[in-house]
């Protein structure tokens, strides 16, 4: 964001991990990782309109 490096917090549930319920979804961090390096993270903080790198 804006050339900036930030931190999001992943949470691990016995669902999955993700960044909030009910988006804790994926099986493994990597799963998650490679969704979110190919989507942006916007739906979950509309000033996030960027992807994992």
């Amino acid at each position: 964001v804006d050339g900036e490096v930030k931190h999001c917090v992943i949470y691990s549930t016995p669902r999955g991990y993700g960044f909030a319920e009910p988006y804790n979804l994926y099986s493994t961090l990597k799963d998650l990782v490679l969704h979110y390096h190919q989507t942006s993270l916007v739906q979950h903080n509309d000033s996030l309109n960027v992807r994992l790198a």
